[in-house]
């Protein structure tokens, strides 16, 4: 699981996705296009992978000082 207070994608990162999508919306039940929740989903699985090398190279290293 992921704390989304301390690990999430920044406003930035979602606009590089799409300029055209409105990440902010004042509603619920928003739909993301096709095009755009492919590219959504691509950034997210790069960015957890990069997420999960730091977390178990943190694990690593708290085990080696136990």
């Amino acid at each position: 699981m992921l704390d989304p207070r301390k690990v999430l994608l920044l406003l930035t990162e979602l606009r590089r996705i799409s300029r055209k999508m409105k990440w902010t919306p004042q509603i619920s039940g928003i739909e993301i296009p096709k095009d755009v929740a492919a590219k959504l989903e691509k950034r997210w699985t790069e960015f957890y992978m990069q997420f999960g090398k730091k977390l178990r190279k943190s694990a690593r290293s708290r085990a080696v000082k136990e």
